[in-house]
């Protein structure tokens, strides 16, 4: 490849679309993991939408799908391998999140891309640039797609056991009542 800047333009402009493709595969995990939820939750798809909208990353989305595995007493294998799959997932969403969330620069001089690079590291800040070739992008884009597949595998699963599932966990709900006004502190003293 040439030094010329239309060159190097394109090669930022195939990062870039391979950064929307990464930013994208997440998206749909995500949602797919909210429909999951609303399934588990028997809500309207608009209603579990109010409340899946404000659950920030797939983390607190997995959290609340073993939650209700849990209450509609699931299998445990069912139970382990959701988190098994969470235990994978911080780190293939901290790829994701570093990819989509950092600045990429072009330098035509070197005829190179580069990811800008101000993130905490566990305790350790990154800060800098680091090359990224496009190759390195399209294995990471692979990774995350095996991820997809692996959830989607089982959502599957969930979802078949959903219909044989037995209803004994309804007689486990109950709720909770109170007055607001029983809420109010006892002295209304100035």
């Amino acid at each position: 490849m040439g030094n010329s800047t239309e060159e190097t333009k394109a090669d930022k402009d195939e990062h870039l679309l391979e950064l929307g493709r990464i930013a994208n595969a997440w998206a749909n995990l995500e949602f797919l993991m909210d429909t999951l939820i609303w399934q588990l939750s028997e809500v309207e798809q608009m209603l579990g939408a109010c409340i899946t909208v404000q659950m920030m990353g797939s983390s607190n989305r997995l959290r609340a799908i073993m939650a209700l595995l849990r209450l509609r007493s699931a299998p445990k294998e069912l139970i382990e391998k959701l988190e098994k799959f969470n235990s994978s997932n911080y780190g293939m969403q901290t790829i994701r999140n570093r990819l989509v969330h950092d600045s990429w620069i072009q330098n035509a001089s070197l005829d190179a891309v580069f990811q800008v690079r101000v993130a905490l590291e566990g305790r350790d800040l990154a800060f800098g640039f680091a090359e990224t070739p496009l190759e390195d992008l399209k294995v990471k884009k692979k990774k995350i797609d095996a991820h997809v597949r692996r959830f989607i595998a089982i959502r599957t699963d969930v979802l078949n056991w959903l219909p044989t599932s037995s209803n004994t966990w309804r007689g486990l709900l109950h709720e909770i009542h109170f007055r607001p006004q029983d809420m109010q502190s006892e002295s209304n003293e100035t």
